[in-house]
């Protein structure tokens, strides 16, 4: 049976992210799946702080240096 390669634009925004986030994992291609739940922990405060309208950018300069061990 030939197969035939196609084309298609999609907006991700069309999509809930639950749905997003699921597919990922049924695809096994999360890709937080592999890091530690306080690395996540942390990225997810800096994501919705920033979200919110918070102030982020000492919690990123600190996640930064604990995980790279540089400071900016």
């Amino acid at each position: 049976m030939p197969y035939t390669t196609v084309e298609v634009e999609v907006d991700l925004d069309d999509f809930e992210t639950e749905d997003l986030l699921e597919e990922l994992e049924r695809r096994n291609a999360f890709p937080t799946q592999h890091l530690p739940d306080d690395v996540i922990e942390q990225l997810d405060h800096i994501h919705r702080a920033r979200l919110c309208g918070q102030p982020w950018e000492d919690d990123l300069d600190r996640f930064l240096k604990d995980t790279l061990g540089r400071a900016i």
